[in-house]
């Protein structure tokens, strides 16, 4: 059959490509899309026929430039706009017509970026590919490209620029402006503006010289629109505005591309009166103002949706991301409206129609990723916002589908974009219908899902320690028509965000029946299969749609319970210098904890631990009225942090004579405190036993437990230091990473010593604790600090890089492999970095947390420019001192640099991975006061500046200090004390 001379359109369209026929085109044959590379060709077959409109998925098309499209039933494509793009999770796609007709697809990683500078213009790589400017930030694009309007709140742009492809294949982002270099656009005026006027929502600015323009845009703020140009004349379509969320108000600039040259120029709107140009939206003052809530101009609050009518559909189909909906009436535009439960959270999606079936598809996929990033559950109302004979109405979405009284028949099966189980955490998505035949979404965990699905209830009913190392559970789970699932065996887990690891359990099934089912599993202590260090306890399960699935197994009995925290001491097993171990979790599940067993847990120990209970309930009376005060550092080793420098503060001025500093008696910085040994406890002597159980008050720079046992919470004296107030000294700023340890609802800290009010704020607002819960001070180990560079002589950069959780308990041979390893190996052994440490006389002190211990070894460093230390090796904050500059990543150790007034690099090549698992409260794009880099070459380019700058301060970053930091004076422990007696009283 020969091929059909047709003139067909192909475009972009919400992740895929879509390619329309004209009404005259006669289907004799489904066409396919074919992809050619130099290699091999890709048939890609549609997925989706919309009225005379097929969807192709991009998934499968590889990375590479120039490939050509066509379909194998049509000779003539037209691409709808030349130079299209087209932003995917891990890829950067356009559509081009090549010089000789052929439309060509490219595909970019969005991760292999290299960034050139603004003002390098002349490239000695011939360039293949250049896409229109996009939005970059820290190697991610952040949206598609500049003729589209976009949003950023709460946030200062990052960098716009070209994505330029080189013969050499390598990918650059050619910066066109950048933010981060904090410029001052206001006094870089590099052309005039002659004049402006308003029409029908468009402003049109007219410059007063002819120029060659490539691109125009406007900024106000952090909003962002592309002009239309003609000749020196430009306009700027705001039509759109009505979708922009709430924006309060801003000043407005243009930057210009013209010969690859960028210059910005200020725009002057009359001062005398507001100039109006929508309903919402006027320039007066100089400001252009947004008026009420934008982007949901026809819905301003929660009520309307309290009160909307209901529309019934009578078709849901779903896919990842995909949602297409019947619609009982005729509709010419609908708006998808996903409502978070509870909250007055909102996300609109426009749909696709169907005009002669009533049918809308809405494509979510964007959101679905970016959701399945947040660990935690979320719950959506889906309502519509209908376009229909002339009319707007909003309507809540139900279904005709009949309410069954089975629950899981009310669910759609489980939605993902990956069947791979990469941790239990994975993010699902399941569609439901509600009592009220309203139709929502919600995303969870698997084993959450399937609970809520089948309402399954689960307990651990019976623990017993059997003879061979190992430990007996009983697991109950009850529910809803169990027989749609095969019950394999019960299992044990990792407790891990970035990874799966399970552990079998040999399982003897007690009872099986259609509601019920009980069995019991065995947990033997083997080193070759448990890591350290928590283990959850899940049934694998085959579900109804032949899944591997799991059920996790969430509460304990009050018998579990009350047996664990009885026995917490003497409940656990040991083998080969391991031990496995029971516990109660937050939630009241049962847990266990495997790791080497620590020096202090002996039979002696626990015998001191319960005669000094003894000890302490008889003499009550008397060691209540001493007021006892107990500090500590990490795992009570420690002798140098704030909890040292208060102490230190306390003992010198004689205050409080009963305040006493916990220490181990292998401590290298036992030394500290040889001129204070009288209140000096020695960790697991039975006087710190006896103190521990009567103390009035714990301070200290970490949690409370460090003073104890970080994995036994359920002795006698864990639960009785759970009842002892704690001011936390912190063991430095907090903000750059998240701790929900530290919230409130979590019971470990009662007051709190914060450096500043910026941190204050972030404490009660993110950490949910009152205003008299926070004490503004400043850090106690900053009254000591002062510049010690000139005390060696050489410059110093201090390097140290945070602990990742993911990474607990990881083996040598595994830690090597990742990336964390292989970034500071490749940089810490670069010729680069030695050349230039050397020309400069500069040496790095390459510090590691205390979690580093065992893969200090692995580092392979040149000892002639960099000095490796391990926790507690030498002085930490003096080695601080004596630095001229820092390296780190998330750790709050920079603020202490930060504090003496010297310059700091994040060096954070994992961010994303990092802010998925752990969060932050600061954004890394508008409050980090450093510079920050990304790999090991831009690092050591930073490095090689600041020398060459003598170490001196950025003044952007400079200026930010004011803003951390409220006291300067060193009398931060003088406050502490008298924070502490005012709250204590």
């Amino acid at each position: 059959m020969g091929k059909v001379m047709q003139e067909t359109s192909i475009q972009f369209i919400n992740g895929d490509i879509a390619v329309d026929f004209d009404e005259n085109y006669k289907f004799l044959k489904m066409p396919s899309l074919l992809v050619k590379d130099n290699k091999k060709i890709l048939k890609i077959e549609p997925y989706s026929i919309q009225d005379r409109r097929l969807l192709f998925s991009l998934s499968k098309i590889s990375f590479g430039i120039k490939q050509t499209i066509q379909l194998d039933t049509v000779s003539d494509l037209t691409v709808v706009s030349n130079k299209q793009i087209q932003i995917l999770s891990n890829a950067v796609l356009s559509l081009e017509a090549s010089e000789v007709g052929m439309i060509c697809i490219n595909k970019i990683d969005r991760s292999d970026l290299s960034l050139l500078s603004p003002y390098e213009s002349n490239m000695d790589q011939k360039t293949m590919l250049q896409l229109p400017a996009v939005r970059l930030l820290n190697k991610t694009i952040l949206f598609n490209d500049i003729h589209q309007w976009n949003l950023f709140r709460d946030s200062v742009f990052g960098d716009f620029g070209y994505l330029i492809h080189t013969t050499k294949g390598i990918n650059y982002f050619k910066k066109i402006t950048s933010f981060q270099q904090n410029r001052n656009v206001e006094s870089q005026v590099d052309f005039i503006v002659d004049k402006q006027h308003i029409t029908d929502n468009v402003l049109t600015v007219e410059l007063a010289y002819l120029t060659s323009l490539e691109y125009v845009i406007i900024y106000i703020d952090d909003i962002l629109i592309n002009g239309e140009i003609r000749g020196n004349q430009i306009t700027f379509d705001f039509s759109r505005f009505e979708e922009i969320p709430l924006c309060l108000s801003g000043t407005s600039h243009l930057q210009i591309i013209t010969d690859n040259k960028l210059l910005i120029g200020e725009l002057s709107f009359p001062k005398e009166e507001p100039v109006c140009i929508t309903q919402n939206i006027v320039i007066s003052d100089k400001k252009l103002r947004v008026l009420g809530d934008l982007k949901f101009k026809e819905l301003p609050s929660e009520k309307l949706f309290a009160v909307a009518n209901n529309i019934t559909v009578s078709s849901i189909e779903s896919t990842y991301g995909l949602l297409s909906l019947k619609f009982p009436c005729q509709i010419t535009q609908a708006q998808l409206i996903l409502k978070r439960r509870g909250k007055n959270i909102f996300k609109r999606f426009d749909g696709d129609i169907d005009y002669d079936n009533n049918l809308a598809s809405f494509n979510m996929s964007l959101y679905f990723d970016e959701n399945t990033k947040i660990l935690n559950g979320r719950r959506w109302d889906l309502y519509v916002l209908l376009h229909a004979e002339n009319e707007e109405n909003l309507y809540h979405i139900t279904s005709d589908q009949k309410i069954e009284a089975q629950k899981h028949l009310n669910y759609s099966p489980l939605i993902q974009d990956d069947p791979t189980r990469y941790t239990t955490y994975d993010q699902k998505f399941q569609y439901y219908i509600t009592e009220n035949k309203g139709l929502a979404l919600v995303k969870n965990s698997e084993s959450m899902l399937i609970a809520e699905r089948f309402n399954l209830k689960t307990e651990v009913s019976d623990l017993r320690i059997k003879t061979g190392r190992q430990f007996q559970i009983t697991v109950n789970v009850r529910g809803e028509l169990l027989s749609k699932f095969i019950f394999k065996h019960v299992i044990a887990v990792n407790r891990n965000t970035q990874s799966y690891y399970k552990v079998d359990l040999p399982t003897d099934v007690v009872k099986s029946t259609e509601t019920s089912w009980t069995a019991r599993a065995n947990l033997r202590l083997d080193n070759e299969k448990f890591v350290p260090f928590y283990w959850d306890i899940y049934i694998e399960v085959i579900d109804e749609n032949n899944r591997l699935s799991l059920i996790k197994i969430e509460k304990a009995t009050e018998k579990v319970r009350s047996l664990v925290r009885r026995k917490a001491l003497f409940l656990q097993v040991r083998k080969a210098g391991k031990l496995l171990a029971p516990y109660i979790t937050v939630g009241n599940n049962l847990a266990f904890v495997y790791h080497p067993v620590q020096d202090f847990e002996t039979k002696l120990n626990y015998f001191k631990e319960n005669l000094a209970r003894v000890i302490e309930k008889v003499f009550r009376k008397h060691f209540r009225n001493k007021k006892i005060w107990i500090s500590y550092e990490k795992n009570a080793m420690g002798a140098h942090d704030n909890a040292y420098a208060f102490f230190e503060y306390m003992y010198t001025h004689k205050k409080h004579d009963q305040f006493y500093y916990v220490i181990r008696k292998d401590s290298p910085e036992l030394k500290n405190l040889s001129a204070m040994s009288d209140r000096v406890l020695k960790f697991m002597s039975l006087k710190y036993f006896i103190y521990m159980f009567s103390a009035e008050l714990f301070i200290s720079s970490d949690t409370k437990y460090h003073g104890y046992n970080l994995h036994q919470r359920d002795s006698h004296l864990g639960r009785r230091m759970a009842r002892v107030k704690e001011v936390f000294l912190q063991h430095g700023v907090n903000g750059l990473k998240q701790v929900p340890a530290f919230h409130k609802k979590r019971g470990l800290l009662d007051y709190i010593i914060v450096p500043d009010e910026y941190e204050k704020q972030m404490v009660i607002n993110q950490w949910g604790y009152d205003d008299n819960q926070v004490a503004v001070t400043g850090l106690a180990r900053w009254d000591k600090y002062s510049d010690l560079t000139d005390t060696i002589a050489h410059r110093q950069i201090f390097v140290m890089p945070t602990w990742r959780k993911w990474m607990d308990g990881i083996s040598p041979e595994k830690f090597v492999e990742t990336p964390f390893y292989q970034q500071y190996q490749e940089f810490l052994s670069s010729p680069k970095l030695k050349e230039i440490l050397t020309k400069y006389n500069v040496k790095i002190a390459f510090f590691l947390h205390p979690y580093f211990k065992n893969y200090v070894h692995l580092f392979d460093v040149d000892e002639s420019i960099i000095d490796q230390h391990s926790y507690l090796d030498v002085d930490m904050g003096q080695e601080i001192q004596k630095s001229s500059m820092m390296i780190s990543d998330y750790s709050s150790v920079l603020w202490d640099m930060y504090y003496l007034k010297k310059p700091v690099i994040f060096y954070q090549f994992d961010r994303s991975e990092y802010l998925k698992t752990e969060k932050s409260y600061m954004n890394y794009e508008t409050e980090l006061f450093g510079d920050q880099t990304f790999d090991p070459q831009s690092t050591i380019e930073a490095i090689e500046e600041y020398i060459q700058r003598e170490f001196s301060e950025k003044q952007q970053y400079i200026d930010m200090r004011s803003k951390y930091f409220t006291y300067m004076d060193k009398r931060n422990n003088e406050r502490i004390y008298k924070a502490i007696k005012f709250w204590n009283k």
